[in-house]
């Protein structure tokens, strides 16, 4: 019996879904009839969802199509009168709607709605790194904030994000600000790159048209000398670094060598630990396990990797190994 006014709960739960989402699409369809042309923003949320997606309208007018903004409540945004109309896509947050809009030749941000940032500038970009604004009027430049706030003035020859950090030139001096407007003290040739993994940063900094490559933690506090020619984050405290020699080896963040600089090319096998070393002097490619211990040697080897299993071969011999490393007999 408590089976059955389970079974019988749930159908009534899902039938009340499926009338909710059929009468809100009428809803939504009802709105949309009243444009002449209507698109999907092209949005997706955090789990990949469509369904989070808004729509671009439009209206013929005297002057050429006009744009305004429906929700994907059915709720019309932005009335029709704008040039142009984006939606800032890297927002995960599906009911915080951020859009980019063009009116009387002038762009200005708005929020759910509400104009966040005025209709002044010739360019605006969201740029996800800083979670901010890119603001230009005439030739000057400044940055806004996620709501809006102006934190760096638009009076500026340029501004660039590189790594984690603004990079801002104005009457012959170069500062740099953190994404909420601090001024940082960081050489101005430098940048601050987030990993995988964070706790740690890739610091690169150019010297005389050449790059060099360190690691830092979240104090910025050196861990791996800024020596390095690349470096690129493995798994946990290891790093893919190349020296001044071209050869790649892999270190961890107390600098020991745990693969020697032998190697053209050294890789992480997608979806796994294993990693992947070619020599192209002996073309000879080397699989380690993510304890660095060597499971396969072969020459002219290719590799195909189906998401369970690592198919290593030439013309001679086929190897297969799981995620972990363990040869599996075929």
């Amino acid at each position: 019996m408590k089976k059955l006014v389970i079974a019988i709960l749930i159908a009534i739960i899902i039938i009340i879904g499926i009338f909710i989402i059929a009468n809100s699409n009428r809803n939504i369809s009802k709105v949309l009839a009243q444009f002449e042309t209507y698109e999907s923003d092209g949005y997706y949320d955090n789990k990949n969802n469509e369904e989070a997606a808004g729509y671009i309208v439009s209206n013929k007018t005297q002057n050429g199509y006009q744009y305004g903004y429906v929700n994907y409540k059915g709720k019309i945004l932005l009335d029709v009168e704008y040039d142009q109309i984006y939606r800032v896509m890297d927002i995960e947050d599906k009911n915080k709607i951020y859009l980019i809009a063009e009116k009387n030749g002038r762009y200005g941000v708005n929020l759910n709605g509400k104009d966040i940032i005025k209709y002044e500038y010739q360019f605006i970009e969201y740029n996800n790194k800083i979670e901010g604004f890119i603001l230009q009027r005439t030739d000057n430049y400044g940055v806004a904030n996620i709501n809006g706030k102006i934190i760096i003035p638009v009076e500026n020859e340029s501004v660039e994000v590189k790594g984690q950090y603004i990079y801002v030139s104005s009457n012959q001096e170069d500062k740099v600000f953190d994404k909420n407007g601090n001024i940082k003290d960081i050489d101005f040739n430098t940048s601050i790159n987030p990993t995988e993994n964070e706790n740690y940063f890739i610091k690169v900094t150019e010297t005389d048209e050449q790059y060099f490559y360190g690691v830092v933690d979240k104090e910025e506090k050196e861990l791996i000398k800024t020596q390095y020619t690349y470096i690129e984050y493995l798994f946990d405290n290891f790093f893919i670094v190349c020296d001044e020699n071209n050869k790649e080896g892999i270190i961890d963040t107390n600098n020991n060598i745990k693969l020697e600089f032998n190697y053209s090319l050294i890789q992480k096998i997608q979806d796994t630990n294993l990693i992947m070393t070619i020599n192209n002097e002996t073309s000879q490619t080397e699989i380690y396990s993510e304890n660095f211990e060597k499971i396969c040697t072969m020459k002219n080897a290719n590799i195909e990797n189906d998401g369970n299993t690592i198919k290593i071969y030439n013309e001679v011999e086929i190897k297969y190994f799981d995620k972990n490393g363990t040869e599996i007999n075929k």
